[in-house]
């Protein structure tokens, strides 16, 4: 979720789905792609 906040007032900006790829065991996920629009947007 992206915000921005302007004078004083947060407005949600934009949402996207975010892919992730397991690399190793030791190592966290990498992100590999953002889509936009999120397909979860009407959940809000």
């Amino acid at each position: 979720m992206y915000y921005t906040v302007a004078d004083g007032i947060v407005m949600l900006t934009a949402m996207a789905d975010r892919y992730v790829q397991k690399q190793s065991e030791e190592h966290p996920p990498l992100p590999t792609a953002a889509v936009f629009p999120s397909d979860h947007l009407d959940r809000i």
